[in-house]
């Protein structure tokens, strides 16, 4: 990570078995991919989330439910897990900056553009490590980056549930954080076999996470 800018790595997976990766930096969430529910007369709630070993508001949260009407041929997600981290090593080939307009994913009422926030103040001349010659910038911490991505693995899932991958397929972004807490540039790197709505769903659904003010401008 340069001082300049603060430069984010972040991979979607589809790996064999249907189970979805996604790798940010250094953290990674897995989590499978939903099953499908089709809703028949008599159904409830309810009687779907105990078939299924999940919670009502489970439902409600992943198929944007708000109280208790279902409706026959309803198509419900349903996922099972649950979200776990890890540390793997990411490298990460830059590519060209992709220039995006900042619109709202399709039907996703939900997304609300975050404030931009007082950029905090970075190291002075009086901050100078003398040993080493260099000064060094806070950026953001292991915890934020976990904090919001664990925000955005929620507002993703959607993005996900619409397309289709071969068993083995690969969505890696590169992102640019300005220390107004604002995603500012996304780089696709690759989008493997996920199909063009998914990949421009995921993207714009990024832009759209919030993150905390820190000490490194962007680029």
């Amino acid at each position: 990570m340069s001082i300049r800018r603060a430069l984010l790595a972040l991979v979607l997976l589809a790996a064999v078995g249907g189970v979805a990766v996604l790798v940010f930096g250094y953290i990674a969430w897995l989590f499978p991919k939903p099953d499908t529910y089709v809703v028949v007369k008599g159904d409830t709630l309810y009687q779907i989330a105990m078939d299924h070993a999940v919670t009502v508001d489970e439902l409600r949260e992943w198929n944007e439910i708000k109280g208790d009407l279902i409706e026959v041929d309803q198509i419900l997600l349903v996922w099972r897990g649950s979200i776990e981290t890890s540390k793997p090593a990411v490298e990460v080939t830059p590519a060209s900056p992709v220039v995006t307009s900042r619109k709202k994913p399709a039907g996703r009422a939900d997304l609300v553009m975050p404030q931009e926030k007082p950029c905090l103040a970075g190291p002075s001349m009086d901050d100078l490590d003398q040993d080493e010659g260099w000064l060094g910038s806070e950026g953001l911490s292991h915890n934020q980056i976990a904090s919001s991505m664990g925000a955005f693995v929620h507002q993703v899932l959607p993005c996900i549930s619409t397309g289709s991958a071969d068993p083995v397929a690969e969505l890696e972004l590169e992102f640019t954080v300005a220390c107004t807490g604002r995603v500012k540039q996304i780089v696709v790197v690759e989008s493997g076999d996920w199909s063009p709505e998914v990949s421009d769903c995921v993207t714009e659904t990024l832009k759209y996470t919030p993150f905390p003010a820190h000490d490194l401008p962007s680029g």
